[in-house]
């Protein structure tokens, strides 16, 4: 790390951050003396989530003196912890591999009964594995995103600390939530972040969970018109992201802010959020979300009329929507075709429009997106419009006079 890490980053240390993240933090803190005493400091002024982790790791310190002392041993705890985790992570996938040979039901049985699947590393995967599902469609990820509770509740609080538990348990709802939202079922979506709330408060407070919530419950917002609201979350879960360096995500919070102004309809306003998600988000990351972005920049280009530029978005996105590994997303092919028609509309080319659209309308149709559907049938009306406002045209003008006639 070539740079003193900022204050947020100090008190993450510990705690939230990645651990991708972590390692250089730790690794400059083993080195500069300057960062340990600013550490120490900030533990002083700050008794919630930082006093919390740190109580957890070692012992507390009985006198000022003894904080180097009990730095020093918080962060030999921690890399013993930290090479644990990295253990469990890898064992995990062999884990998840079984729970998904049985039944969900069955699932739950073997959480229940069997120790050696109640792992911090498992609850990651599963629950991840259950946000991406939920991205393909929202029935297939719910339940392992509730699989992932019941694993939260079976967790060693000794070993693992209650705090951190619920810290965790926040980001299931929290996902869960989104699952909910995304098949309009508004109302336990709300329910389902409150709960996430609640567990949080009961935990650490983590900022970065905080953060994550805040982007989901915005998309809930959005979905039930509280722009305004669904605004200063984002704004919030941004200035997070942007304190701690996770510039992925900051990115993914901006495409979430394009949306707000999407349904504001303001759809010029998102267009330079997404020229700057394009330079945040990392593409190996998820690269999901490079492909929304092209997209969504070419689809508000399109609609403010600015075809060359659209063109130019839609042509950086058209290889991406074939999908990835592991991410056969079929509904991204009939959002192409989506884009493709509005081009064609643009250009004044109303029957490659209308084929294009309708089979973008089919596909989302198919893929049980109505909200999408319908804004598709609102563009094929346009273009019969167009088809018409053509044929008057052409009824107008004089039939050209016949040049063997003689006639003038």
């Amino acid at each position: 790390m070539k740079f003193h890490p900022h204050d947020l980053l100090l008190l993450e240390a510990f705690g939230s951050l990645s651990r991708e993240q972590r390692r250089p933090v730790i690794g400059h803190l083993e080195q500069c003396t300057r960062c340990r005493e600013r550490l120490k400091t900030l533990h002083r002024q700050r008794t919630g989530a930082l006093s919390k982790r740190i109580a957890g790791l070692t012992k507390p310190p009985e006198s000022p003196g003894d904080y180097d002392s009990a730095l020093d041993q918080a962060m030999q705890r921690f890399r013993s912890r930290q090479a644990a985790l990295e253990q469990e992570r890898s064992e995990a996938v062999d884990l998840f591999a079984k729970l998904l040979e049985e039944s969900p039901e069955q699932r739950e049985v073997l959480v229940q009964k069997s120790p050696k699947f109640r792992t911090w590393g498992l609850l990651e995967l599963v629950l991840d594995e259950g946000r991406t599902a939920t991205q393909k469609a929202p029935t297939s990820g719910e339940p392992l995103v509730r699989l992932a509770l019941t694993l939260a509740d079976h967790l060693d609080e000794a070993y693992y600390g209650r705090a951190r538990i619920d810290d965790l348990r926040a980001r299931a709802w929290s996902v869960l939530g989104n699952t909910l939202r995304l098949r309009f079922e508004l109302p336990s979506a709300e329910a389902a972040f409150e709960t996430a709330e609640r567990h949080l408060r009961r935990g650490t407070g983590d900022p970065l969970e905080r953060a994550g919530i805040s982007d989901f419950r915005a998309s809930l917002w959005r979905a039930q018109g509280k722009l305004d609201q669904a605004m200063r979350l984002l704004e919030r879960a941004f200035a997070i992201y942007t304190e701690a360096g996770d510039r992925h995500k900051a990115g993914k919070v901006l495409l979430n802010m394009d949306l707000v102004h999407h349904s504001a309809g303001h759809p010029l306003d998102g267009i330079p959020l997404l020229h700057r998600a394009l330079e945040l988000i990392h593409p190996l990351h998820s690269p999901t979300y490079l492909l929304n972005a092209w997209h969504n920049l070419a689809s508000n280009l399109t609609k403010a009329g600015r075809y060359m530029e659209a063109q130019g978005a839609f042509l950086r996105a058209r290889s991406l929507y074939g999908g990835y590994p592991g991410y056969p997303d079929r509904a991204l092919v009939s959002k192409s075709f989506w884009i493709e028609g509005r081009l064609a509309l643009g250009r004044g080319q109303f029957r490659e429009a209308q084929e294009l659209l309708r089979k973008a309308q089919d596909g989302l149709a198919a893929h049980g997106l109505p909200s999408a559907t319908a804004q598709v049938e609102e563009e094929m009306r346009a273009v019969r419009a167009g088809q018409d406002r053509e044929r008057a045209r052409r009824r107008r003008q004089p039939v050209p006079a016949d040049p063997k006639s003689g006639v003038r």
